[in-house]
Formats: structure tokens, sequence, C-alpha cells
């Protein structure tokens, strides 16, 4: 184990809450302002601001960090192929099971999500973990945890161990095996849409 900082866990902490209040402020405010509608155009909008832009900021000003150490790399002929392909039999499935709207929809929602969610549970929360705790089962543990119990605190317990618990220690496993986030996306994208239907 690195050398724990007080300032260190006094900033992951602010990461893991900040964002999180921010979806429920301004989904609050979405939600008064919409009278209830317009879920779509609510992920657009608040997921992207709370778990991407804030969230990017503030690593950027504090650490000086940028976007490839958050695993935002450049796609090479490989990536493309396994996300073509995963893409491919995705919708192949769900072509012959459901409507072309609701596949639409649920798609740009989910996709949406993934990258938002990704962004900071593996990106940022990755990073500022790494510079805590040096064995990387640690690692996807406690992003895995702050994934599960802070972002979907609204939900069940059970349903959080069961379903969600599994998914993000998967997601942390494919990042901290790829150092890619892509992956982990595809793989959030994925778990999402099937978990939906």
């Amino acid at each position: 184990m690195k050398k724990i900082s007080v300032d260190n866990i006094l900033f992951l902490m602010l990461m893991a809450i900040v964002p999180t209040v921010l979806v429920i402020i301004i989904s609050f405010i979405f939600f008064i302002l919409s009278g209830g509608k317009n879920e779509v155009v609510q992920s657009l909008v608040v997921l992207p601001f709370s778990f991407i832009l804030i969230p990017g900021i503030i690593l950027s000003r504090q650490e000086k960090v940028c976007l490839e150490e958050l695993g935002i790399k450049k796609f090479s002929r490989k990536d493309v192929v396994i996300c073509t392909t995963c893409c491919l039999v995705l919708y192949t499935y769900l072509l012959l099971k459901y409507e072309i709207r609701a596949i639409v929809l649920l798609s740009v929602q989910m996709f949406i999500v993934a990258i938002s969610e990704e962004f900071w549970a593996r990106g940022v929360l990755f990073y500022i973990l790494r510079k805590i705790f040096s064995n990387w089962y640690v690692v996807v543990l406690i992003s895995s945890v702050i994934f599960v119990f802070v972002t979907h605190m609204n939900r069940d317990l059970i349903e959080n161990l069961l379903y969600r618990m599994p998914g993000a220690l998967i997601m942390g496993f494919i990042y901290q095996k790829t150092e890619k986030l892509q992956y982990s996306i595809l793989f959030h994208y994925v778990y999402n849409i099937l978990g939906s239907l």
C-alpha cells in the first residue's frame, strides 16, 4: 500500500460524492422544468455534465491529468473489430425481438449512461485510487463499491448486490486489464441494454 494522505482521501471523497449530488440536483431541476418528461434529454445533459465535465475540470485543475491517463486512448484496428463485432451481435439479437423505435431510444440513453459513468467510475476514480493503493484488486473493489452504493443509492440493496456489483467488478477488471475506457464502456453499454429488456 502507498502512503495514504488525508488530502488524497478527502479528494477521493469529493470526487465520489459531488458528481452524484450534481445528478440529483440537476435532475430535480429538469423534472420541475419539464413536468417529469424527457428522460432521454435529461440523460443527455445531466450525466455528461455531472460525471464527465465537472470531474474532468476538477481533476485537470487539481492534478494536471491528461485524458489518456484516464483511459481515453486512440482506437486501434483491434479495438474497432472487437467493438463492431459486439455491437453487430447485440443489434442482431435486439432487431429480432424488439421494435426499432424502442431500440433506438434505449441505445441512445444507455450509450450516454455508459460513457458518463465509466469516465467517472473507471477513469476518474481509478486515477485517484491508484495514487492511494498499489494493489489493483483494492482499486477495483473500492471503485465498484462507490459506483454501486453511491451512484445507485436510490436502488434496492439486494438489486445492487446481485445485479450492479458483479457488473461493476467486471468493468473494473476490464479497465484494469486493458487500460482503455472503450472496453469498459462497451461492456457497461451491453450490460445495461440487456438488463433493461
